[in-house]
């Protein structure tokens, strides 16, 4: 199995050259796993290798918000980087069972002291995330309520052939978390892209039609 990061170009450590798949550090998480908690002591990097994961940013009333989802190749808690760091920034779990393989920061540093290289490619597959992050947030603030849940859904189905039923990695709930809608927003919308033969829908299974 090919690493999704090696293969975006970036090493995030010396064990990375000979990882069949199976990398030193790895963790499993369940649907519902958190991988790390606000506030908490950032002391790894975490390159996702399989699965999607949520993360999302705690208001001091307990709401959720600002809430994306990260697919296979991304690399998070880039923030245990920053000298005198407060902690992770935000909440991450999974929303579908997901493989991790935990870096930490000591290793990272050494390393990219060593590979500079390797600290560009980092810093260069993050900016082009970020700037993923921003065009999406502008371009929804232009769509409808309607337009937005397809081209999440479009987001999510990824490159699977066209008519080919996929599970959505998320909740519906957790689909309107990441778009700014109500759990019943999403559902009617979903179900007025069915109505006009957009897509078909069954549970989480969605066919792009």
């Amino acid at each position: 199995m090919t690493c999704p990061v090696v293969a975006r170009g970036v090493k995030l450590r010396g064990l990375c050259e000979g990882c069949g798949g199976t990398p030193l550090g790895e963790q499993v998480l369940q649907r519902g796993g958190v991988l790390f908690r606000q506030g908490d002591p950032a002391r790894h990097i975490f390159a996702l290798t399989e699965g999607w994961l949520r993360v999302y940013v705690s208001t001091a009333e307990g709401r959720s918000c600002a809430a994306r989802l990260v697919g296979p190749g991304n690399v998070l808690g880039l923030e245990a980087f920053g000298a005198g760091s407060p902690g992770y920034l935000a909440t991450c779990d999974a929303v579908r069972r997901a493989r991790v393989c935990a870096v930490p920061i000591g290793q990272a540093r050494t390393w990219f002291q060593s590979h500079p290289d390797e600290a560009l490619a980092l810093t260069a597959i993050s900016a082009a995330d970020l700037a993923e992050l921003q065009r999406r947030l502008v371009h929804n603030a232009s769509l409808s309520a309607e337009e937005r849940v397809l081209e999440l859904v479009k987001d999510l189905v990824g490159q699977a052939p066209r008519g080919t039923w996929t599970e959505l990695p998320a909740t519906r709930e957790q689909l309107g978390e990441v778009l700014g809608l109500t759990f019943e927003t999403v559902s009617r919308m979903l179900h007025r892209l069915a109505a006009r033969g957009v897509l078909e829908i069954e549970g989480r299974r969605v066919r792009l039609t």
